[in-house]
């Protein structure tokens, strides 16, 4: 599944960047998101097998790190009927 990951929060100008971190086992490669006005919630994508969960490692612009830990979960059953799927070569 490729799954879009952000950050929420009143705080967001505080931020300067965050690193996605995911269990070795996932496969999924840590990923570091720095804001910018294009990119305010640090939102990136990532390809995943299923649920798993992560860490976000947040830097604030004085340079300060705290560690936020998250369940990626899927909370809606996707409806097969309207599914379509695109090859492209």
């Amino acid at each position: 599944y490729r799954v879009r990951i952000w950050l929420e929060g009143e705080d967001l100008t505080i931020v300067s960047g965050v690193r996605y971190c995911f269990p070795p086992k996932s496969k999924v490669e840590s990923q570091h998101v720095v804001r910018r006005a294009t990119n305010a919630r640090c939102s990136t994508f990532v390809w995943v097998e299923g649920p798993l969960a992560m860490e976000a490692e947040v830097e604030l612009k004085d340079g300060t790190i705290f560690t936020a830990t998250h369940s990626l979960r899927f909370n809606r059953e996707f409806d097969s009927s309207v599914l379509q799927f695109v090859c492209v070569e």
